[in-house]
């Protein structure tokens, strides 16, 4: 949901270099990780790194064991969601889905890497193919177990 997402630095004066549709927020740092519940239980925790300066896009999602609960302010919620996905920078709620990461289905891969749109699409050893088109993604790059 970061499509367009851009870092600027504002000061009082600069309110007109916001597009219209966009709006400020507080910079977050810390780990990407977003996570699946199941009627409020986890069950996938990923972690999204990026390497380059679109913050819409990353270069690698690794799914790891870690599992973190979902926040006491959305337990209402999980009494009506089969699922919810959460996506957090560090411990701070970025965003909410009513779904789940489809991302890492379909497949038994641990780690997936987005290929994008023009990019070069060898692929790299020990991985498949995961056609898994959304935007400008056109699919992923996964290493089975």
């Amino acid at each position: 949901m970061g499509r367009g997402a851009q870092r600027l630095w504002l000061t009082p004066d600069d309110d007109h270099l916001v597009p219209d549709g966009h709006f400020w927020c507080e910079w977050l740092t810390g780990a990407h990780v977003s996570v699946d519940y199941h009627w409020g239980q986890p069950q996938l925790t990923v972690l999204g790194f990026r390497d380059g300066e679109r913050l819409d896009r990353f270069c690698l999602w690794r799914r790891v064991a870690h599992f973190l609960p979902l926040p006491d302010w959305l337990q209402g919620l999980a009494l009506t969601q089969q699922w919810i996905n959460v996506e957090y920078i560090g411990d701070r709620v970025i965003e909410i889905h009513l779904r789940y990461n489809d991302d890492f289905r379909n497949h038994c891969s641990d780690e997936i890497i987005p290929v994008w749109q023009g990019q070069d699409a060898t692929p790299p050893k020990g991985y498949g193919w995961y056609a898994s088109a959304a935007g400008e993604r056109v699919g992923f790059w996964t290493r089975d177990k």
